[in-house]
């Protein structure tokens, strides 16, 4: 394969530009911008709907989820901290997915590079989102409700 010249993007541009793709379309659907590449939305009670850019090494990738405020969130490495993810910069997906995960192909084509300069920055984000983001939108849309646990009491 021949590789361009490196032409990798400083983390501020990087979080600029895609924030310039993806702000218009999320915050329009009533996402809010979280952190620089989270956006999260309160669509059903105790529930978030949550978009993130995930960093890979040289690379963004889009992934989207469900976080729930009554699943605790588990980490740490010397002592086990439990933590709950109710509040939008909190907001953890507790269950995730990402149709790059399943499908090599997709991952290869919508996967945002950040190593051959802006104009390619810019123009995969706009694939990303363009092809994705209704991948997203209909599986937030397929819930409507948490069942037995929309009158469980925190």
């Amino acid at each position: 394969m021949n590789r361009a010249v490196d032409q990798r993007c400083p983390p501020s541009l990087v979080d600029r530009i895609v924030g310039e793709v993806f702000d218009p379309r999320l915050l329009a659907l009533g996402f809010q911008r979280a952190t620089p590449r989270k956006y999260v939305r309160r669509r059903v009670p105790h529930t978030y709907d949550v978009i993130e850019r995930l960093s890979q090494t040289v690379s963004l990738r889009l992934i989207w989820g469900l976080s729930l405020d009554f699943v605790p969130h588990v980490g740490g490495r010397q002592s086990e901290t439990v933590r709950w993810h109710r509040t939008a910069r909190s907001a953890n997906p507790d269950l995730r997915y990402s149709e790059t995960d399943c499908m090599r192909e997709m991952r290869n084509q919508y996967t945002i590079s950040t190593t051959y300069g802006e104009h390619v920055l810019r123009q995969k984000a706009l694939e990303a989102i363009s092809a994705l983001l209704p991948r997203a939108l209909q599986l937030f849309d397929s819930v409507t409700g948490l069942g037995p646990w929309a009158n469980f009491s925190f």
